[in-house]
């Protein structure tokens, strides 16, 4: 009983700090949601944007303000912008 306990508290440490990394990265390309699940890259078939790529969580849903949301040409400019200063 004891190993489990110190796995699951393992695994919660390092899903804890997966998390924290999330949240200090807001420029360039996202990897994952702040849900903690990985983004997916998907195709806008909207009227206004035909055929642009974003980035999101594979949990949401239009109009959801809580997962990632992100249009893919503006995190690759600040992916290069940031490349740049360095």
């Amino acid at each position: 009983m004891m190993n489990l306990s110190k796995s699951s508290s393992s695994s919660q440490i390092a899903n804890s700090s997966c998390r924290n990394r999330v949240a200090e990265r807001s420029r360039g390309i996202p990897r994952h949601c702040r849900c903690g699940e990985r983004v997916v890259l998907r195709t806008s078939c909207t009227v206004k944007n035909p055929g642009r790529l974003f980035y999101c969580s594979p949990l949401s849903a239009e109009g959801d303000k809580y997962h990632l949301f992100s249009w893919t040409d503006e995190r690759i400019v600040e992916e290069v912008e940031d490349m740049m200063m360095f």
